[in-house]
């Protein structure tokens, strides 16, 4: 007997696969760089020291400065600056951006 797969829900389908489906039409629309572009990603304070991500979604990751490393706690200095960078973000789409 074969088990059957839950599909996965369809925020996951759009992340995986860059695509969303209608379901009442069968039409398929491509998401556009731009507006995935467009939204600003602050990294969580609590991200890793090299990469920004996050302790429980980590596992082993590579970047350029240190290579395969596994989570590493962000130090003071990058808490503060990552809490800051957030605060600020978050102002800014309150009020909108600063005028020219």
């Amino acid at each position: 007997m074969r088990r059957r797969v839950a599909e996965p829900d369809a925020a996951r389908r759009v992340i995986v696969s860059g695509r969303r489906q209608d379901k009442q039409w069968g039409k398929e629309d491509v998401m556009s760089l731009s507006r995935s572009a467009r939204t600003e990603h602050t990294v969580a304070p609590g991200g890793c020291r090299w990469c920004g991500i996050e302790a429980r979604a980590h596992a082993r990751q590579w970047t350029a400065e240190a290579g395969w490393h596994a989570w590493t706690a962000p130090t003071t200095e990058q808490r503060k600056e990552r809490m800051l960078q957030r605060r600020t973000q978050q102002q800014v789409s309150r009020r909108g951006p600063a005028p020219r």
